[in-house]
Parts: C-alpha cells; structure tokens; sequence
C-alpha cells in the first residue's frame, strides 16, 4: 500500500531526476514485481490475460538497451500487517459486489457513466494478483532467461534492499514510496515508453532535501502510517516530517506530545493508535534486522547462480519456444485496435518474429 502522500511530500522539497535507459546501459535493475504486475492488471480489468503482452513489452524494452532485470516476488510475511492494510482491498471486494449487484432503475446516460467510474476505481482498488498469475510469470521469466527471486517468507521490499545491500546492484524500480526507506541509492520510478526516461530519485539527494537522516525518514513513515503499523490520527506526512525535524526521535515526540496538543486547536489534536502502533518491528523491517543469516545466504547463493546465466534467449531450445507459443495463444484474445493504444516499445507480431521466429 505504501505511505500516504509520501512522493507527493518528497517532491515539494527535491525536484526528481530524469535518467534515460540508454544511461543505463549495462546495468542490472531490480524489479518490485508485485507493484508491476498490480498496475499492469489494473490498467487492463477486462482481459486477464494482457498482463503477457505487457511484461513481454517490458522486458523487451530494457534488453534493447543491454539491461539485466532481477524480478522479484513477494513472499508470505510473519509479520502482521495493519488492519487498515488488510481490510483495503476486502472493503472494496464488498462494496464492488454490492454494485453489480444492485438493479440500474435509472437509464439515463450521466448516473450509467458514474456507475462506470464506480465500478473503474472499486475493481482497481480490489484487485490482487492470484497464485496463477505468479506462476505464469515465472514461466514467462522462465522462457525468456530473466532472472526472478521468490523467497517464500519475505515480503519482496525486504528481498530487493537486500539484493541493493550486496552492492553488486544500486538501481530498483518501483513505484512504492517504501523503496526510499530502505538503504537504496537509487529508485526509478514513472517509466516513459516514449521517451525512454524514469524519474530518478537519489536517496542522499532526498535526505539532503528533507533535511533529515535515513533513521528519520524511516520515522516520519512510521507516524504517517505503514503496511505494519496505524499511523497518527489528525497528522500528515507533512506535519509528521515537521514534528521529526524539531523533536529528532520518536521518543522524544512522545514525551512532548502533550506540549504539541496544546498549540492544537480542538478537534485537531494529535491522537496515538491503540494498536498496531509498534515502532521496533518496523524500525526493524525496512533497516532489515529480521532478515535471518539462512536467508542472506540463500539469497546471495541465487544471485550468483542468476549472474552466471547468459541474458539471451537461446532460439533453439524447443521447451522454451513452446512454453512462449503457449503465451501467445491467450495473447490472441486481446484485438490489434486495443493493442495498437498501448505505448509499448514493438508490436507484439515484430517482437515474435524478431527473437523467436515465430509468427502469430
């Protein structure tokens, strides 16, 4: 879910950088998969299958220009989410149901293009990426030599700063404000098929703009609210960076709380959380404390093991072909008018001629 007007905030203080792909020629990214495939789905809710199209355009964009992608899952988390992050996408799930449910007595065009709109923003809201998905990417990835992690109990924010903190990578892309929490130097966000650019946010550069440490950010998040803990009530991202600048840690924010209130009008005072209000686990979680040596291990064995595979596909191995023939049999659902809209980087009949001689 990501901290709530945590971009939008940074972005009043530090103007983001633009880097074009040919920039990064030669490097290695390390891709938030879950977020990825989240907006790829929620762009296209009425073809299950475009998500193929999509990330077959994706990863052909980034090896026109040399660069190595690492997809990364996310795992089944011990830890305990927050009952706002839980319930999210339950609520919407409900109030979806309860709207296509419900009998359109009124046929006049402006409350059917509101009910659309509804229907539009709940569906996103609902969506969640099944297990079938998942595993179909990995067949995807598969058949194309990319390299994917998917370490089953770690969230993959947590895999992906550590893949950054091995210091063989410095770039992840995301578009999750939680990537600038953690000890990254670089995330990349806001793709431009077009123009082939992100925007770059520079960790340092940030911290430098805010006028905080690295420990501090981390603390303005946990007042504003994570996907592990409640945040303030009647405080913002804004205030809560205000009040981390002038009371330095959150202890001494607590022990001051009654001083703030007081310069409060009423009704606008600043109320802790009941629950879900546990600093050290997620001070833990994004400095990567919980994070046991086993997996470090595991992690850097696979990292190793990926690096020596050779990032081109081999059109020759009649298993893989067949694996992709298969993709291309659902892709056949979706129209050429429809595709055609998209700003991918080739037209899906160029891509499979081009790299795999097939023609579809």
């Amino acid at each position: 879910m990501g901290i709530k007007r945590g971009y939008s905030t940074v972005d009043e203080f530090y103007k983001s950088e633009s880097i074009n792909l040919k920039d990064l020629t030669g490097e290695t990214i390390v891709i938030d998969t879950q977020g990825l495939l989240h907006r790829m789905i929620r762009e296209n809710i009425s073809n299950k299958y475009e998500f193929y199209l999509q990330m077959i355009n994706f990863i052909e964009k980034f090896k026109r220009f040399n660069i190595k992608l690492i997809f990364v899952f996310d795992g089944k988390t011990n830890l305990v989410k927050s009952e706002k992050t839980i319930n999210m996408r339950k609520k919407a799930q409900v109030n979806l149901n309860k709207l296509l449910e419900e009998n359109d007595e009124q046929n006049d065009s402006e409350n059917n293009n509101e009910k659309s709109d509804k229907l539009t923003i709940l569906k996103k809201k609902a969506c969640n990426i099944p297990i079938w998905i998942i595993n179909e990417c990995k067949k995807l990835f598969d058949s194309l030599n990319c390299i994917y992690i998917h370490v089953d109990n770690y969230e993959g924010d947590q895999i992906i700063a550590q893949i950054i903190k091995s210091n063989l990578i410095k770039y992840v892309y995301s578009e999750d404000f939680d990537m600038l929490l953690f000890d990254i130097p670089y995330v990349l966000k806001s793709l431009d098929y077009i123009n082939n650019t992100f925007k770059l946010y520079n960790k340092i550069k940030v911290l430098k703009s805010l006028n905080i440490s690295s420990s501090q950010l981390i603390d303005v998040a946990f007042l504003t609210g994570t996907d592990f803990n409640c945040g303030l009530y009647k405080s913002t991202f804004n205030s809560n960076l205000e009040i981390i600048k002038e009371y330095v840690t959150i202890e001494n924010f607590k022990s001051n709380l009654i001083k703030i209130n007081s310069k409060r009008k009423e009704g606008c005072m600043i109320i802790l959380p009941s629950y879900n209000f546990d600093y050290k686990l997620v001070k833990n979680y994004f400095t990567l404390e919980n994070i046991d040596d086993k997996t470090n291990i595991s992690i850097n064995s696979k990292l190793d093991t990926y690096f020596d595979i050779k990032y081109k596909y081999n059109k020759n191995d009649l298993i893989k072909i067949n694996d992709i023939l298969k993709c291309f049999e659902k892709l056949k659902t979706i129209s050429v008018s429809s595709y055609i809209n998209y700003k991918y980087s080739l037209k899906l009949t160029n891509y499979c001629k081009e790299h795999f001689g097939i023609s579809c």
